[in-house]
C-alpha cells in the first residue's frame, strides 16, 4: 500500500474510532536483546552462539553501550511464535539511528536501503515472511551503522503484530501528530488575523508566527511529510532552521507581552539594566551564526554538533524568561502573567528532556510533542483573556462616552428650557441699565438687580449641570461604613429645623457618605419648604433596621400644598427651577437604592417618606439589638420656620436635659411671642438657674 494511501486509511480511522484496528492476539514486544558493539560476519546466523554478547533491554540509547559511531553494531534476539499460516506478522522499529538491516532466522527481510527509507531517526515496518517462521525457535537479528556520536540504535522497543494492525498503529501516530501541526498552524493563522485588526497588539503577531513555526516543525517530524516529496535532507534543513528561529521568535513575543521597556538583572546591590534591543540583537546575531552554521555545511552530522552548542546559549535567556513571568505571577497576581510562566515552565522542561534524549543524555522517550501542545494552548488561553479584557474596556470606554454624550444632551435641554428665558431677560435687563447709566441712582438699582439676576442665572446652571450628572450615574462609585447616629448629628445644621432621631444606637449605614450628606442638605435647604411655617422632621428605624426620613410641613393656604405637591410629583421638566431642585433630590433616592413617598394629609399636611437602608452588625448581643428610643430635639432660630419653644418642644427638652444630658439652648425671645410660649420661656430660664 502506498504512503498517500495508507496516510488517507489512517485519516478516516482515526477519526471514525479506530474501525480498522486489528485484533491484537499475536502482538509481541521485544525487550531483552543480546548487543555487540562491533561488526562479526556471520552475526546473522541463527546457529551462532551469542551467550558471551553483552544484554541489553530496548529501548536504548547504544551509544552509552560502549557502541561508536561509524563503526557496525549487532542486536540478536530469540523469540517463539505460534501464529497460523494464515496470519501476516510484521516487525516495527522505532526510529532508527541511521541505517539498518534486518535478518529472520539468517535471511535478510529488509533495510532501509531496500525499503527506499532515506534519512536517520525514521521508523522501519518490515514484513515477516511466513515461508521463513519457524515454530519454536526464530532469531532476529539487526545490523545497525550510524554517524552520530549522541545517538546509535533504537529508540524505541521493536514490535511484532499482525501487518494491518501495525501499519494501524504506526500511521495513528502519525495521523496524531499531524493534527497536532495543524492545530497549531490554525492558532497562528487565527492570531496572525487579530493582529491584522488590531495592529498594536504585537503579541499576537509574535506568538502567531511561534505557532505556525512550531506546527511546522511538527509537520517536518512526521513521516506524512514524504508524501508531498521525498527530500529527507531538505526537510531536515527546514527542521533545524526551525528550531533556530523559535526561540528568537518567542523573544519577541515576550517582551510584547509584557510591554518590557527594560530588562533589569540584579547583582546583590547592584543593578544592571538592560533594553529590550540590546539582549534581542545579541539573541538574534547568536541565532542567525547557528542559521548561517547550517545553511554553509548542509552536514546533518554537523547540524548535530550545531545545535549541541547552540542550544546551552538559549539557557541564560529562557532562565530570564521564566524568572520575569513568575516575578510578574508573584508581585503583581496577572492572571496572563502567571498563565505565560505556567506554559512557559512546562514548554522548557519538554525542551530540555527532548535535548536530554536526543543527544544521549536520558534514557526514554521524550516528551517534546506534548509540551508544545500545553504551550500553544496555556498561551493561547492567556492571550484570548487579554483579548476579552480589551473588549470589556473597549465596551467600558463606550459606556462612558455614551454617558458623556447623554450627559451633553441633557445639559444643553435643561439649559434650553430653564435658562433661555431667564437670560434673555437678563440681556434684556442689561440692555435698559445700559440706557440710563447717566442716571447713577437709577443705574445702582439696576446693577443691583442685574447682579442678583446674574447670582440665580449661576445657581441654575450649577442645579443643572448636576442634575444632568445624576441622572448617568447608576450606583455610587464609592461606600463606607459609618455609624447612622454620629452621621446624622454631625450632618443637620443645629438650630435650623426641628427634627427627631428615633433610631438604633448601633445601626450602621453602607452607602455614599457624600450623596446622603448632600441629600439631607438639599432637603432641609429646599427653597419651596420656606413658605412652610411649620416643618417637622422624625428620623426613625424600623426591625429591618431601614432609616426613615419622614418630613411633616403644614400651610395654611391649602392650593399652595397642592401647588407643591404636584411639583415634587409631576415628572414634566417645564414645572421650573423647583422642580430641577427637586429631581436632584430624587435622583440621589434613586442612585443609593432608597425609596421616596409624597403625599397630602387632611389636605393641609404635606407628608414627605425617605426610606434608606442600613443594617444592624451581627456581633451585637440580643437584648441590644433590641429597639433603642432616643429622641433629639433642636429647636430652630428662623422666623421663616415654626417658631421653637412649644410646650411640648419645652417638655422634651426638659425631660432630655434631667436625663444627664446637656440641655437645649434657651427658647429665643421676640417681640411676636405668644403668652404660651412666653410661659414656656419663663419655665425653662428660671429651670436653668435652679
Amino acid at each position: 500500500m502506498s504512503p498517500r494511501r495508507l496516510l488517507l486509511v489512517a485519516a478516516l480511522t482515526f477519526y471514525a474510532g479506530g474501525a480498522l484496528q486489528a485484533d491484537d492476539r499475536y502482538r509481541v514486544e521485544l525487550n531483552d536483546w543480546r548487543f555487540l558493539d562491533h561488526d562479526l560476519p556471520g552475526a546473522s546466523d541463527p546457529s551462532l552462539d551469542d551467550r558471551g554478547w553483552k544484554q541489553i533491554h530496548l529501548p536504548a540509547n547504544l551509544a552509552r553501550a560502549g557502541a561508536r559511531s561509524g563503526q557496525p553494531l549487532w542486536l540478536r534476539c530469540e523469540l517463539s511464535l505460534s501464529a497460523p499460516r494464515d496470519v501476516n506478522l510484521a516487525l516495527h522499529l522505532g526510529p532508527v539511528y541511521d541505517t539498518d538491516e534486518v535478518y529472520l532466522n539468517g535471511q535478510l527481510i529488509g533495510s532501509a536501503a531496500q525499503s527506499g527509507l532515506r534519512g536517520y531517526g525514521r521508523p522501519r515496518l518490515y514484513g515477516l515472511p511466513a515461508v521463513l517462521l519457524q515454530s519454536g525457535r526464530n532469531v532476529l537479528a539487526i545490523k545497525i551503522q550510524g554517524q552520530f556520536s549522541n545517538s546509535l540504535g533504537l529508540r524505541g522497543a521493536p514490535v511484532i503484530d499482525e501487518t494491518e494492525s501495525a501499519q494501524w498503529n504506526f500511521w495513528r501516530s502519525q495521523i496524531q501528530l499531524l493534527t497536532f501541526a495543524g492545530l497549531y498552524l490554525a492558532v497562528g493563522i487565527f492570531f496572525s488575523v487579530l493582529h491584522f485588526k488590531l495592529p498594536e497588539l504585537r503579541e499576537f503577531r509574535w506568538f502567531g508566527i511561534l505557532a505556525a513555526l512550531l506546527g511546522l516543525q511538527q509537520f517536518l517530524v512526521n513521516e506524512s511529510r514524504f508524501s508531498l516529496w521525498d527530500s529527507f535532507l531538505t526537510f531536515k534543513l527546514l527542521e533545524q532552521l526551525c528550531y533556530v528561529a523559535s526561540p528568537l521568535v518567542y523573544f519577541l513575543f515576550h517582551i510584547s507581552f509584557f510591554k518590557a521597556q527594560a530588562i533589569v538583572i540584579g547583582f546583590g546591590e547592584r543593578r544592571v539594566e538592560f533594553r529590550p534591543r540590546t539582549p534581542g540583537l545579541i539573541y538574534a546575531l547568536i541565532s542567525g551564526a547557528a542559521a548561517a552554521a547550517i545553511l554553509l555545511t548542509m552536514n546533518p552530522v554537523r547540524w548535530d554538533g550545531i545545535i549541541s552548542v547552540w542550544f546551552p546559549l538559549n539557557l541564560p535567556f529562557f532562565v530570564y524568561f521564566a524568572g520575569d513571568a513568575f516575578a510578574r505571577a508573584l508581585k503583581r497576581l496577572q492572571r496572563d502573567a502567571i498563565l505565560l510562566s505556567l506554559a512557559l515552565a512546562v514548554m522548557m522542561l519538554a525542551t530540555v528532556h527532548f535535548f536530554a534524549v536526543e543527544r544521549g543524555l536520558v534514557e526514554g522517550p521524550h516528551y517534546f510533542s506534548e509540551g508544545v501542545l500545553s504551550f500553544i494552548l496555556i498561551t493561547a488561553f492567556a492571550l484570548t483573556y487579554r483579548l476579552i479584557d480589551l473588549q470589556m474596556e473597549v465596551d467600558r470606554r463606550s459606556r462612558r462616552l455614551d454617558s458623556v454624550n447623554a450627559l451633553r444632551d441633557r445639559v444643553f435641554a435643561y439649559i434650553f428650557t430653564f435658562v433661555r428665558n431667564p437670560a434673555r431677560e437678563l440681556i434684556a435687563g442689561i440692555q435698559q441699565a445700559l440706557q440710563s447709566v447717566d442716571d447713577r441712582r437709577s443705574w445702582n438699582e439696576k446693577s443691583a438687580t442685574l447682579s442678583a439676576a446674574v447670582d440665580d442665572l449661576q445657581s441654575n446652571l450649577d442645579d443643572i449641570l448636576e442634575l444632568s450628572r445624576l441622572e448617568v450615574i447608576s450606583e455610587p462609585e464609592f461606600l463606607e461604613k459609618v455609624n447612622f447616629r454620629d452621621f446624622i448629628t454631625a450632618v443637620i445644621p443645629q438650630g435650623v429645623i426641628t427634627h427627631h432621631v428615633k433610631v438604633h444606637p448601633a445601626i450602621v449605614l453602607n452607602t455614599s457618605l457624600e450623596l446622603v450628606n448632600s441629600l439631607v442638605i438639599r432637603l432641609i435647604d429646599f427653597p419651596g419648604f420656606k413658605d412652610y411655617r411649620n416643618i417637622d422632621l422624625i428620623i426613625t428605624s424600623d426591625l429591618k433596621a431601614h432609616v426613615h426620613f419622614r418630613f411633616m410641613l403644614f400651610h395654611n393656604n391649602v392650593k399652595q400644598t397642592r401647588h407643591l405637591y404636584d411639583i415634587l410629583t409631576d415628572p414634566a421638566v417645564e414645572r421650573g427651577q423647583l422642580w430641577v431642585k427637586w429631581a436632584i433630590v430624587r435622583e440621589i433616592i434613586r442612585i443609593l437604592a432608597g425609596q421616596m413617598e409624597v403625599s397630602i394629609i387632611n389636605r393641609k399636611f404635606l407628608r414627605i417618606d425617605i426610606e434608606l437602608t442600613g443594617e444592624l452588625p451581627d456581633a451585637l448581643p440580643g437584648e441590644s439589638r433590641q429597639a433603642v428610643d432616643q429622641i433629639f430635639i433642636r429647636p430652630r432660630q428662623s422666623d421663616s420656620l415654626s417658631p421653637a419653644g412649644t410646650p411640648e418642644a419645652l417638655a422634651l427638652s426638659s425631660a432630655r436635659g434631667s436625663g444627664g444630658q446637656a440641655s437645649p439652648p434657651l427658647p429665643r425671645f421676640h417681640a411676636r411671642m405668644t403668652m404660651g410660649e412666653l410661659g414656656a420661656y419663663l419655665r425653662a430660664r428660671f429651670a436653668r438657674r435652679r
